[in-house]
C-alpha cells in the first residue's frame, strides 16, 4: 500500500477512536430509541474526509460509498453504544484500517459485516482489544458467508464428526470416502441437511487455524455418534458399494485456542 494510503488508513483510524471517545462523554449518546446521539451526529461530519477514501474512493464503487454514508455511521454507533466512554480507546491501525477496506467489498453479507463489526468494536474497548488480534481480519475474507454461518456451530464445543471409509473384505485395504461429516441439520425440523461442501469447509476451517480434526480416536460418550448411521451420506454409500464394507470412523472436531480468541472477539 502507497505511503499516501497509508496516512489516509491511520487518520481514519483517530478518527473514528477520538470521535467516538469524545461523543461517549455526551449523555445524547446513551438516549433510547432510534436517538444514537452525538455520535452520529460527529462521526458524519467527518465521514466523507477520513473514512470514504479509503472504503469507496479507493475502490470506486457506488455500493461502498451507499453504505459507508448511510449505514456505517450507524452500525458502529451501534455496536459501540454500550462501552464505558472510560473503556474506549483508539483503534489499532492494523484492525481498523483493514476492517474498513474489507467491509467496502463485503458489506452487503449480513454475516460477514457483523464479525468485522464485533472485530472493530472490540478494538475500540480496552477491555476487549488485546484479544483482537490483526490476522483476523484476514480469516474473515477467506471466509465465504455459507462458511460464516457454520463457524459459531463449529467453535461453541467439541463437535463429533465421522469418516466413511471404504474397506475390501478379503484384503482388509481401505480408502477414504467421504470425510468431515458433522450432525448437520435442521434445528426446527431436526431433519439432516446434506451439503456436499462440508468436507471442505471444515478443511478450509482447519487451514484458517480455527479448528483441529481428530479420528485417531473418538470422544468418550458413544451416545454423541448415535446420529451417525442415520445420516443419508451413509445410507447412500452403503446402497452404492455393495460389495464392500463401509465402516465409519468416529473422531470429532476441536476449537484451536486461536480458534477460541477468534469466536470470543468476533462472534459476540
Amino acid at each position: 500500500m502507497p505511503n499516501e494510503q497509508l496516512e489516509v488508513v491511520k487518520t481514519a483510524t483517530e478518527v473514528i477512536g477520538s470521535i467516538i471517545e469524545a461523543a461517549g462523554d455526551s449523555p445524547k449518546v446513551k438516549e433510547a430509541g432510534n436517538e444514537l446521539g452525538q455520535t452520529v451526529l460527529t462521526i458524519t461530519k467527518a465521514l466523507n474526509n477520513c473514512l470514504l477514501p479509503i472504503a469507496a474512493f479507493n475502490y470506486g464503487f457506488d455500493k461502498a460509498r451507499k453504505y459507508f454514508t448511510e449505514d456505517f455511521v450507524e452500525d458502529v454507533a451501534k455496536k459501540t453504544k454500550d462501552i464505558p466512554p472510560e473503556n474506549l480507546q483508539e483503534p489499532k491501525v492494523s484492525i481498523a484500517g483493514p476492517v474498513i477496506q474489507s467491509l467496502a467489498f463485503a458489506h452487503e453479507e449480513d454475516v460477514l459485516r457483523e464479525m468485522y463489526l464485533e472485530l472493530l468494536k472490540a478494538s475500540m474497548d480496552n477491555r476487549t482489544s488485546s484479544g483482537a488480534h490483526p490476522a483476523f481480519v484476514e480469516i474473515i475474507k477467506q471466509l465465504s458467508p455459507e462458511e460464516a454461518n457454520l463457524v459459531k456451530q463449529l467453535l461453541a464445543l467439541n463437535t463429533p464428526a465421522i469418516e466413511l471409509r471404504l474397506v475390501n473384505p478379503r484384503t482388509q485395504a481401505w480408502s477414504l470416502l467421504l470425510t468431515n461429516i458433522f450432525d448437520h441439520h435442521d434445528s426446527q425440523t431436526g431433519k439432516p441437511i446434506v451439503n456436499p461442501r462440508l468436507p471442505s469447509i471444515v478443511s478450509n476451517l482447519n487451514r484458517l487455524g480455527l479448528i483441529g480434526i481428530y479420528f485417531d480416536s473418538p470422544l468418550e460418550n458413544a451416545d454423541l455418534y448415535d446420529w451417525a448411521e442415520k445420516r443419508p451420506e451413509y445410507i447412500a454409500a452403503v446402497s452404492v458399494h455393495k460389495d464392500l464394507k463401509v465402516e465409519i470412523i468416529k473422531g470429532f472436531l476441536r476449537p484451536t485456542p486461536f480458534g477460541e480468541q477468534f469466536a470470543k472477539v468476533v462472534l459476540a
